[in-house]
């Protein structure tokens, strides 16, 4: 944390920083309550899609986790110097937000009500507009996780994915001008 500190101090960005990020750079090693070091870990799934929206790395497959040390070496945070962004296409983006809303809402729903269904079927009439599945695991009709389809896949894997799906929403609406700060965005489904 102290070399991320440092970090955001040399380039000007305190300013930047919400409350909570502020709260968590500020606190010594070792002191920071588990909860927040949990939250902290599953925002690296929204650094992920930033990421990916300023064209610095790929998104991982919808049930793999970010490699952090390999995404700080791609935005170059700890180098000399970070990379110029190019933020992709608003299209392209736009395309990603509708992706990732299915995706968190698909694993929500699963949620609530487990049982399988046509996720093809819904992706045309979903109740927020439709999207397109293509390049989605999907199997037996409904959404895949690690190879099964999602009624039948590991359920420690499932709300894995699901907390995974969660924060890559949140930064996607983010992205979008959903909110001022980022630990304020709701992901409802």
């Amino acid at each position: 944390m102290e070399q991320l500190a440092s970090r955001v101090g040399r380039f000007g960005l305190a300013a930047e920083l919400d409350p909570d990020e502020s709260r968590l750079l500020a606190t010594p090693h070792g002191e920071l309550p588990q909860q927040a070091t949990v939250d902290a870990v599953w925002r690296i799934e929204g650094l992920t899609v930033l990421a990916w929206a300023l064209e610095f790395a790929d998104l991982p497959g919808l049930d793999e986790l970010a490699d952090p040390p390999a995404l700080v070496e791609r935005i170059g945070l700890f180098a000399e110097g970070i990379p110029a962004p190019r933020l992709r296409p608003t299209a392209e983006i736009a395309v990603m937000d509708r992706r990732l809303l299915a995706i968190h809402w698909r694993l929500r729903e699963f949620g609530l009500h487990p049982r399988a269904m046509d996720f093809r079927a819904f992706a045309a009439h979903a109740p927020f507009g439709p999207f397109d599945p293509s390049g989605l695991p999907i199997v037996d009709g409904d959404l895949a996780i690690a190879g099964a389809p999602i009624a039948r896949a590991e359920p420690e894997l499932v709300t894995r994915t699901r907390s995974a799906a969660r924060e890559r929403h949140r930064a996607i609406l983010w992205l979008g001008g959903q909110g001022a700060r980022y630990g304020s965005i709701e992901t409802n489904t």
